[in-house]
């Protein structure tokens, strides 16, 4: 997570396609006035990040370099406490969507993080005290970047776990979904929610048929598990919980098929890296083995030829910011 981190935090404005964008943005509120927040589409919250550190006198690299500490701590938290593997955790953070949209979206990324330590305050203690605080720093998230509003229903199921109203919801929300693929688009554009421009090009790709797989394999991991005997009562919790999660995005990815929302159902990629390590964690030692070769495999073929070799946001050639 260390050299993640620094692959990110000193990486040229070039890698990253929306990184010279974003510096930009930050150099040119050296002259706005500090209580303009009219002169950028960004929200709100970022750009009071972006008026202190300029204020502080920081450069671009420093100011980029703090959000980053921010968008990678929450994560090796949530590693750290809650994975059986931590070599598979971070290569599907690393192989997978989240690195190479950490290299673009920074705000997002900041959201998508801020999002993950809401989830770990609210499971280090299902109080109702830790319960407001994770929606406090949601909705905070919120401020950065809208789409971290989307993360709230699945902060709440997974503090009430009303398991089997729950089931009966996400299966409707699919059925409507699938019977109506522009339903949230609609509603969207009839009540002006957002500013967000729809783009036809956007369709559900290997990511989600490569999710629901995912999934799956956790569902048959868990039915053999409790057939081993082996399942206790905290563990099934947090198993639901990060499920939760993850069946969510499933749910975003289809409701916002064809929109440029899509890309806010990423949040459940975060919660994947827990999850499959939870899954190959219930096999037998010889099968998880055997399992956790392949699906390691499989990991550094869709980084390759899906990020690398198609240079994905523009992540490659990378740079380092003093080259």
């Amino acid at each position: 997570m260390g050299l993640m981190y620094l692959l990110l935090a000193l990486k040229a404005e070039t890698v990253g396609s929306d990184i010279s964008g974003y510096k930009e943005w930050y150099e040119t509120t050296k002259d706005v006035p500090f209580s303009d927040f009219s002169y950028c589409y960004m929200e709100d919250g970022y750009l009071l990040l972006m008026k202190i550190f300029n204020v502080l006198d920081f450069s671009f690299q420093g100011f980029a370099a703090v959000l980053y500490a921010i968008i990678i701590i929450p994560l090796y938290a949530l590693i750290k406490r809650y994975s059986p593997d931590v070599m598979i955790s971070v290569m599907i953070l690393f192989c997978l969507d989240f690195f190479v949209f950490a290299c673009s979206g920074l705000r997002q990324a900041v959201a998508m993080s801020l999002c993950v330590w809401a989830f770990l305050v609210l499971t280090s203690n299902n109080g109702k005290k830790n319960f407001l605080l994770s929606i406090v720093i949601v909705v905070a998230a919120s401020f950065v970047h809208k789409s971290a509003i989307l993360f709230l229903p699945a902060l709440m199921i997974s503090y009430f776990r009303y398991k089997a109203v729950t089931y009966f919801v996400y299966i409707m929300a699919i059925a409507v979904f699938l019977l109506n693929k522009n339903l949230l688009i609609n509603i969207n554009e009839q009540y002006e929610l957002s500013h967000y421009e729809f783009d036809d090009r956007l369709t559900l790709g290997l990511m989600f048929v490569f999710d629901v797989i995912m999934f799956l394999f956790f569902l048959l991991s868990g039915a053999i598990n409790r057939s081993r005997g082996f399942e206790n009562n905290g563990n099934k919790v947090l198993t639901w919980q990060i499920g939760n999660v993850l069946f969510y995005g499933l749910i975003l990815m289809v409701g916002f098929n064809g929109a440029i929302l899509l890309r806010s159902s990423t949040y459940e990629l975060l919660f994947l890296s827990i999850l499959m390590p939870m899954a190959l964690n219930y096999w037998p030692n010889s099968a998880r083995q055997f399992i956790s070769f392949v699906y390691v495999a499989v990991l550094f073929y869709c980084f390759y030829f899906l990020i690398l070799k198609p240079s994905t946001l523009l992540i490659v050639p990378y740079k380092f910011f003093f080259q």
